[in-house]
């Protein structure tokens, strides 16, 4: 049996959201975040690595089929995304367990959106983060949004699964990537010619219209640590300009993944996975 199927979490703490952890607690701390399209069990597969380093501490900020409460919010008619209640939750938690101290954070896609509104909002808390393919520019008119607001809306899905697949192939060339969208996809029963997308990838754009957290340029006016970015460089969701504004700040590093989507957790696990333990671990010797 592999190690990622015996990999259990516990719970931490159940206060105002369900924080989860892994390891030995006597380690230093590590907040996993994940991403809107994810969910606490996005780190079971780095745990065995990670957890010989830190003890994890995993917040569960968008329950499945769950409205949070402090996710997301009614603006202008359609849900819009919120994080500062988000930030506050782990912040308290924070100031409860590690009272004064500065913790290391990896966030995957919006999850590290999280990490660098937490970064602005509490430097005092903060050490440093590893963030998978985001930045402090707005999502809106990246790689990734034109993917999920123009490619995802075009594919017909009144049809039989070969030819959806074969308009999957032509409109989405990366194979990666087309078959994350492959598993978002399914069939009503007894009709083989009408297929859904399911779950957060079809209301992805319309939930960042309007979001709180799109704009972060305000961060670095009160970014005290480091972070790491690994980006992608097909369907990125950091827009060039915004990548040229952090490659000329001394406290980002960008490691750009050749080939790599942005869903670099799913696709280059194992760079996310060997890259962000080494930049956390000179990040908590402070060698970076």
């Amino acid at each position: 049996m592999s190690d990622e199927l015996i990999i259990r979490y516990s719970l931490l703490d159940d206060g105002e959201m369900r924080i989860f952890s892994y390891g030995d607690s006597r380690k230093p701390p590590l907040v996993c975040i994940h991403g809107l399209m994810g969910d606490t069990v996005d780190f079971i597969s780095f745990c065995k690595t990670w957890g010989q380093k830190f003890f994890l501490i995993i917040p569960e900020t968008a329950p499945k089929g769950k409205d949070s409460g402090y996710m997301k919010k009614e603006s202008e008619g359609h849900p819009a995304l919120v994080y500062e209640g988000a930030v506050d939750k782990i912040k308290r938690f924070i100031d409860k367990r590690y009272p004064n101290q500065k913790l290391l954070f990896t966030g995957i896609s919006l999850g590290g959106k999280l990490c660098i509104e937490f970064a602005g909002r509490y430097p005092e808390s903060f050490k440093g983060a590893v963030v998978t393919d985001v930045g402090v520019g707005p999502l809106c008119g990246s790689g990734l949004y034109h993917f999920l607001k123009d490619v995802i809306p075009s594919i017909n899905l009144n049809q039989e699964w070969k030819e959806l697949k074969a308009e999957l192939k032509e409109k989405i060339p990366d194979r990666m990537l087309r078959l994350l969208v492959q598993s978002s996809i399914s069939y009503e029963e007894g009709n083989k010619k009408q297929a859904q997308i399911k779950g957060n990838m079809k209301g992805f754009t319309t939930a960042l219209e309007g979001s709180s957290f799109e704009e972060q340029h305000w961060v670095l006016e009160k970014l005290q640590g480091q972070i790491v970015i690994l980006k992608a460089t097909n369907t990125s969701a950091i827009k060039d300009q915004d990548a040229e504004v952090m490659k000329n700040d001394p406290r980002f590093f960008m490691v750009d993944l050749p080939g790599a989507n942005h869903f670099i957790q799913i696709n280059n696990r194992a760079e996310y996975e060997s890259l962000g333990l080494k930049a956390l671990e000179l990040m908590q010797d402070g060698l970076l």
